[in-house]
């Protein structure tokens, strides 16, 4: 049912129907709504002492937001930076939690999104519904700055830096909620401090280092267990496979496997979905899985014929470097204001 709802959707955000003559009169609604929602919550905002970068989109779904964040950390731990994520733990356990993560965790309890960016980045990371709460408690942890993994309408949170990341089809029909995919106006991301543009998996090679740009390509191919690993290269591509996503973009990973001539028949579940056990049934086709559904499938290590295709953003080097160079002005000017206010306080002591 739930996948049924989910094309659906996608069907009537990607086009034009006769339906939207009633589905246009609610996005004018919506549009008020947000207008007057963020007039109020942008008042309520409290600056941090350390930079705050917000990685958000205007639209629903998956953009490469997570990938992104993941990458920024990567870059700025290797720069020697203390970097603290910020995540809401997407369909996790216990929603109304905050926690601080520190070490591997229950995805069912953190979610598999922060799952995943502990994974790769050994960042701390704080998941809560509320950000502010978040954003304290990797204050008190001694973090330099803070990337928050989505956020952009979030407007009770204050952010020193903004990153729009978009693509052509996440916009589909251009319209707002509930007529189309977008939260926001498309001309809100003209306002962010950077834009990057997810570009198409079929053809990377016509668009490697396109400005404001970002693609990705297969780092790997590991079976479940780890037991094997291949380049993409080197894995077998003379039989089909079953491709089973549970992305926002579950195109977008069809497509990198299918420019890799790799024959797949396609599952797309609704986005943070887990993949059930009758999913993963051996019927004679190996299973391609990204790496946020396996960090779900612990328990299901014993199945050789699981495969996860491990993916790593190329972006845009001039984009790239001009976001890092903007970030690092934050931290500089952050810290020339946290000395001037230790200075003005030991003067009147």
């Amino acid at each position: 049912m739930r996948v049924a709802v989910v094309k659906c959707v996608d069907y009537l955000w990607s086009r034009i129907t006769p339906a939207h003559l009633l589905l246009i009169p609610l996005s004018w609604i919506f549009f008020f709504i947000c207008k007057i929602r963020r007039a109020i919550l942008t008042t309520r905002q409290v600056k941090l002492p350390i930079p705050v970068i917000v990685v958000g989109n205007i639209s629903v779904g998956g953009n490469g937001k997570t990938t992104l964040v993941i990458a920024l950390a990567k870059i700025l731990t290797q720069r020697g930076y203390k970097v603290g994520i910020i995540t809401r733990g997407y369909k996790r356990r216990y929603p109304k939690t905050t926690i601080l993560v520190n070490h591997q965790m229950d995805p069912a309890i953190i979610g598999d999104e922060a799952c995943m960016m502990w994974n790769q980045c050994k960042c701390l990371i704080g998941v809560s519904s509320d950000r502010n709460r978040a954003a304290k408690l990797l204050c008190e942890a001694d973090c330099q700055l803070i990337l928050s993994d989505d956020g952009l309408q979030r407007y009770d949170f204050y952010r020193d830096i903004e990153i729009a990341v978009s693509s052509e089809q996440a916009l589909g029909n251009k319209c707002l909620l509930p007529a189309g995919p977008l939260r926001e106006r498309e001309s809100r991301v003209d306002q962010c401090t950077h834009t990057i543009n997810l570009v198409g998996n079929d053809k990377p090679s016509q668009v490697h280092d396109r400005e404001r740009t970002m693609h990705y390509e297969v780092c790997s191919i590991d079976r479940l267990d780890g037991q094997q690993t291949f380049s993409m290269n080197d894995f077998p591509k003379d039989k089909p496979y079953r491709a089973i996503c549970a992305l926002g973009n579950a195109q977008g990973f069809f497509n990198l496997l299918r420019a890799h001539a790799l024959m797949i028949e396609t599952t797309n579940l609704p986005d943070h979905d887990v993949i059930s056990e009758k999913e993963l049934e051996d019927n004679g086709k190996d299973i391609m899985i990204s790496e946020k559904d396996a960090v779900k499938l612990s328990q299901h290590k014993h199945i050789k014929h699981i495969w996860v295709v491990k993916v790593k953003p190329v972006i845009c080097t001039k984009s790239l470097r001009q976001i890092i160079d903007s970030i690092e002005s934050k931290l500089t000017d952050h810290k020339q204001a946290n000395e001037k206010n230790t200075h003005k306080a030991i003067e009147t002591l």
